[in-house]
């Protein structure tokens, strides 16, 4: 065998080494929008792979002990998944994007769609997500809230409208960012000339401390969802909604606030709206 004879074999040998050494990709999502599952549960009997807004797929176990299933086709969007072993819900070692929410926390996986989707991020001019906690006396935890500024809110002098944005059940305050890119979008709509600048607020949507939890008697005890909605109200009005004015260039004519939510926050969007029409207006 001669020098370089030697040398290709070893280079080949290599390549193969370092292609079987290439970590396992737990997710891949193919052009048609088809996403393909891996896991490994060596001694595991069942697996199947939870896609949101579809039925549990049953995963096929093969060598290695490497679980795997493929969607069908998918449309764009973000999905939470999780499998399921054994009976026993797993989240997705290998992923470290997970979707925040106390009661069904899930990893996340895009779908990418047309580059000119509204959700999807763009070359345009981006707002900031600012971050604050702060301890509330009405509901007595800590909590924390999220503040959408505009592109160049800094540099502006006049005091913009204020959107208050509410979450789901059982999603957090970071809902809105982390799932439903709402900073996106906004920046987005706003790059479009749809919207006009704004600050948008996302607070925690709970006034009574585990509202949302595993066993909780949320919306199944009348007294206990009115207790809800009142004390999150209160909290909103009396903490949230100052120290916003206080803290940020926002507007604090009633003309220029309003308020809206998803599931949950759409009904505490009303209940507060509703019942505070000298301070919104939609």
């Amino acid at each position: 065998m001669t020098l370089w004879t030697a040398l290709l074999v070893v280079g080949l040998a290599c390549l193969v080494v370092a292609a079987e050494a290439q970590p396992l990709r737990s997710h891949e999502v193919d052009a048609s929008g088809r996403i393909t599952f891996r896991y490994v549960a060596v001694n595991a009997q069942k697996v199947e792979v939870n896609v949101e807004g579809a039925s549990a797929i049953a995963m096929t176990k093969g060598s290695g002990g490497v679980w795997t299933a493929t969607t069908e086709p998918l449309k764009p969007d973000l999905y939470g998944y999780s499998f399921l072993v054994d009976g026993v819900t797993q989240l997705d070692p290998l992923n470290p994007v997970t979707k925040p929410n106390l009661i069904w926390p899930s990893n996340m996986v895009l779908v990418p769609g047309a580059k000119d989707g509204f959700w999807e991020e763009r070359d345009v001019p981006r707002g900031r997500v600012h971050r604050h906690f702060y301890k509330s006396g009405v509901v007595g935890d800590q909590r924390e809230f999220f503040v959408y500024t505009p592109p160049q809110y800094e540099e502006g002098r006049s005091r913009l409208p204020v959107l208050y944005l509410l979450h789901g059940f059982s999603d957090m305050a970071n809902g809105w960012t982390e799932i439903g890119r709402a900073h996106v979008i906004l920046d987005n709509l706003l790059a479009e000339g749809k919207i006009k600048p704004m600050v948008v607020v996302m607070p925690l949507g709970y006034g009574v401390e585990g509202f949302a939890r595993p066993g909780s008697a949320a919306f199944r005890d009348r007294n206990l969802t009115r207790q809800n909605f009142d004390k999150f109200g209160e909290a909103l009005l009396t903490e949230v909604l100052p120290t916003v004015e206080k803290s940020y260039r926002v507007s604090n004519k009633r003309e220029h606030r309003a308020i809206a939510g998803l599931s949950m926050g759409g009904a505490e969007s009303l209940f507060v709206g509703l019942t505070n029409l000298d301070k919104f207006s939609a």
